[in-house]
């Protein structure tokens, strides 16, 4: 299993694109909001997975958000077109925000930002 992370997320009138494979056809999954005050060494983890809400209060280190200090949101995707488990990032950081592909996949199909 190779996992990357491509930090180019291409959209056009057709919507996103997968990084790994240049298909249109993905579909949303799992939704993940983490919620932490600036470094607070807590994250409040709002998981919503086929209609079922799930919230726990976990240690920041290590609890999956793309942030590193503040709040933060995934959204996995499953395309028709590749078995690529994609993970779009979004991120904010010094009153900025990051958009990042997390992919996970066999055999990369496309490189892109390796």
């Amino acid at each position: 299993m190779i996992e990357r992370i491509v930090n180019t997320v291409i959209y056009d009138d057709e919507g996103l694109m997968c990084p790994n494979c240049d298909s249109f056809n993905l579909h949303h999954r799992t939704v993940t909001v983490f919620d932490r005050y600036e470094d607070a060494e807590m994250t409040h983890v709002i998981t919503v997975k086929r209609g079922i809400p799930t919230t726990h209060r976990v240690p920041s280190r290590g609890c999956g958000n793309p942030s590193t200090r503040r709040d933060g949101l995934t959204i996995d995707f499953e395309c028709e077109n590749c078995e690529a488990g994609l993970t779009l990032q979004i991120a904010q950081h010094k009153g900025s925000t990051y958009l990042s592909w997390r992919v996970k996949s066999v055999t990369p199909l496309k490189l892109v930002n390796m």
